[in-house]
């Protein structure tokens, strides 16, 4: 069984109107991820660069902009976004986005091009999104503004990265803080899955 106090400890975080409040012990409240080399590649690197899909890539994955610079969304991102607004499991869970980039109005202008596929309520990465956040602040600033926003402690929340650049660094900063970090390259239903295991994997400590 579940220890008591355990779930006592993680079992109530204010989430504001429409939460439960009950916490499955094993599903992060939080999913966040990274952008580029983790949603799509490479990096958004313009402002204003005025998005469009790109008509030469059937599959909708990519966007080009005014300056004929491409942004493609990784294969399985859609995958692993659908599964994350419609599985069941994840019903009480909010996934957001950090990023370092200075370029945030062209980051939610390119998520305003991904579609989930709910026909019931179409919508896109951009609005379903209710989290980002986009500044160039050391990535730790980034987590303790979304604690504050969510009032879900460090402890609910999974984390997806990069395993380019600073990676390594921001998974030292934020472990720290009892955030579960997984690094990917380019992410996929695997990663998604790994890191979910991770978190269930992970010590019982309230933040």
């Amino acid at each position: 069984g579940i220890n008591a106090e355990y779930m006592g400890a993680i079992g109530s975080v204010n989430l504001g109107p429409g939460s439960s409040g009950v916490v499955p012990p094993e599903i992060p409240r939080l999913i966040i991820f990274n952008t580029e080399n983790v949603l799509w590649y490479p990096k958004v690197g313009v402002e204003e660069g005025k998005w469009k899909p790109d008509p030469k890539d059937e599959s909708g994955r990519t966007l080009v902009n005014v300056y004929a610079e491409t942004l493609t969304l990784y294969e399985e991102v859609m995958t692993v976004m659908n599964e994350c607004h419609t599985g069941e499991k994840f019903k009480d869970s909010h996934v957001c986005i950090v990023s370092q980039s200075e370029f945030g109005t062209d980051i939610r202008e390119c998520l305003s091009f991904f579609n989930l596929d709910d026909k019931e309520r179409p919508t896109t990465l951009n609005a379903w999104m209710k989290h980002k956040q986009i500044q160039p602040v050391p990535i730790n600033k980034h987590f303790i503004r979304l604690r504050a926003q969510t009032g879900i402690p460090y402890s609910q929340m999974l984390y997806f990265g990069s395993d380019a650049e600073d990676g390594q660094a921001h998974v030292n900063m934020l472990t720290k803080l009892g955030i579960v970090c997984v690094l990917v390259d380019g992410m996929t239903k695997w990663d998604l899955d790994q890191g979910l295991e991770d978190f269930k994997n992970r010590e019982g400590v309230e933040s």
